[in-house]
């Protein structure tokens, strides 16, 4: 009942139409008589429009910052892959350089430990000879002085004089023993000596050179300590003879009896490694066409001596050019670049060394000085080459 005046208002509040009129089509309204209805329709399209582009502008303005937020959670979750990754890689790479150093170091105590038990093993064998040999000296010798008391007891005193001359003769003949027994343990120690320094030899040339043919020659045989046969691409080059001695003196006959060994094999070398050397050498000397080596300096130079067999094998020198090769080459070994070039050697491998042995905790420092050392000796051994070069390929003025 109440909405009934209500209605009855509006109806008399709203004009009613005319012929003619036009009305809102959304509110029914009366439109003004210079509003029409297609000017109403373009400003409701025109509003339209403005709000569709609107909220297009809205829409992509969101879209890309949604799109820049997952390219930047993307990234971030890239370079957290990426340094996972590196760090595994690193711990990877560290772990493996760890255990190779491991290795390396087991294996060098190892070879250390063995070669100071073979030190100790051949030192009591020739301490148990000496032992035995005085042993046997000081018997004879207390044997002999009891006989002389018994006989200068029991004989008479008109028999002194022909006592004292019989043992003064068997005085004699008890040095003589003495001296012979000596002279046999020093031979014996000197052999002991020898024979170890033959088998290190022997053992560092196979190790170095396991291509060629390397062989003892058997006790009690002609010839040298060691044959060894130079092969490249499975053919022979040449051969090198060797002879170790471990004597306090120098001897002229060592080199003449390799040297005589050399002719008898048909070598093209011979080398000596010996403790002693003659008086103004050290370390490394050519005497009568034979090389005199320090041991700890027989590799580098036999690995020298190998490269110019090779060389003069590929070029097919005749026998003139290879005896004037081969004796600039020993010029070259006698020349003090020679030496200077072998110490330098020795130090660098020395240096590597001790660092092997005594860096354990800054893998990154010994490796990068590791690597510099390395650089180093590659390039003296280069130098090596390019003087065996010079030597093989140049021509003699």
């Amino acid at each position: 009942m109440a909405s009934q005046p209500d209605q009855n208002v509006q109806a008399i509040r709203r004009p009613h139409p005319q012929p003619g009129d036009e009305v809102c089509p959304l509110c029914d309204q009366l439109l003004p008589h210079d509003l029409s209805i297609e000017v109403l329709q373009a400003k409701l399209k025109e509003k339209e429009q403005h709000a569709a582009q609107e909220l297009e502008r809205r829409l992509k303005a969101q879209h890309a910052k949604d799109v820049a937020l997952r390219v930047e959670q993307a990234k971030k979750d890239a370079q957290v892959e990426a340094t996972k990754r590196e760090q595994e890689i690193r711990q990877e790479a560290k772990t493996q350089a760890t255990s190779l150093l491991n290795a390396e170091i087991d294996k060098a105590q190892e070879a250390k430990s063995k070669a100071e038990s073979e030190a100790r093993a051949a030192q009591n064998q020739i301490k148990q000879l000496e032992e035995a040999q005085e042993q046997q000296i000081a018997t004879e010798i207390q044997k002999a002085l009891a006989q002389q008391r018994e006989a200068l007891e029991n004989d008479k005193t008109d028999a002194i004089h022909k006592v004292q001359s019989e043992e003064f003769k068997k005085n004699q003949r008890l040095e003589k023993q003495v001296d012979q027994l000596k002279r046999q343990l020093d031979q014996k120690t000197a052999e002991a000596r020898g024979e170890g320094a033959e088998v290190d030899l022997y053992e560092a040339l196979r190790e170095n050179f396991d291509d060629d043919r390397i062989d003892r020659i058997k006790k009690g045989q002609p010839g040298a300590d060691i044959l060894h046969e130079v092969r490249y691409n499975g053919q022979v080059c040449g051969f090198i003879i060797y002879d170790s001695k471990n004597h306090g003196a120098w001897r002229e006959s060592f080199v003449q009896k390799l040297k005589a060994d050399q002719l008898a094999a048909q070598a093209d070398h011979a080398v000596l490694t010996t403790s002693a050397f003659p008086v103004g050498a050290s370390q490394i000397k050519v005497k009568g066409d034979v090389i005199l080596l320090n041991p700890a300096r027989a590799v580098e130079v036999v690995r020298l001596i190998r490269e110019h067999i090779i060389q003069t094998h590929r070029l097919r020198l005749s026998s003139d050019e290879r005896e004037e090769k081969t004796k600039a080459l020993y010029d070259f070994i006698n020349s003090d670049r020679c030496r200077q070039l072998m110490t330098r050697y020795e130090k660098i491998t020395n240096d590597l060394l001790d660092i092997d042995v005594t860096e354990v905790k800054a893998h990154n420092l010994v490796w990068k000085k590791r690597g510099q050392l390395l650089r180093d000796a590659q390039k003296v051994h280069s130098d090596y080459r390019a003087e065996i070069d010079q030597i093989i390929e140049g021509r003699s003025e």
